[in-house]
């Protein structure tokens, strides 16, 4: 796996991360939630489109 793919993969958990933890504490429903969410569909799409 070339290094920006495996970059791009770990900037991919490590915002999922974030986002699980955000809709634990503020609920799913959230602004912050959302935001991660709709960041975290543009990296797994990005990551997609490169393998």
């Amino acid at each position: 796996m070339p290094y920006d793919e495996f970059r791009l993969k770990e900037k991919i958990e490590k915002l999922r991360q974030k986002m699980i933890e955000e809709g634990l504490n503020k609920g799913l429903k959230n602004m912050d939630t959302v935001a991660y969410s709709q960041k975290l569909d543009q990296l797994i799409y990005e990551y997609q489109l490169k393998m």
